[in-house]
């Protein structure tokens, strides 16, 4: 398999985490892997929520609810400050 170089941007403290991490090229290729496996299964990407409480960003599936079937929610439960504040970020 060949390998090609593909240039990304950052901010800085992005770029202080990618150096501090072993390999972070094949950290890139596990998480772009997982988002094939998922979109060829049928399934969406999870989607970010931001906690206004304790300002968490958590990334979230698809509600599933007999009664409406499955949907993403536009205010979930945080679980890390037991609060109702998280909002779906568009």
């Amino acid at each position: 398999m060949v390998r090609r170089q593909k240039l990304i941007s950052m901010t800085d403290r992005h770029f202080e985490v990618a150096q501090e991490m072993g390999n972070f090229s094949k950290w890139v290729r596990e998480q772009l892997d997982k988002h094939i496996q998922k979109t060829e299964n049928g399934q969406e990407d999870e989607k970010e929520y931001h906690c206004k409480g304790c300002n968490s960003t958590l990334y979230l599936n698809r509600v599933q609810s007999r009664l409406k079937g499955n949907y993403w929610a536009t205010i979930r439960w945080c679980h890390t400050c037991d609060s109702e504040t998280l909002t779906r970020v568009i």
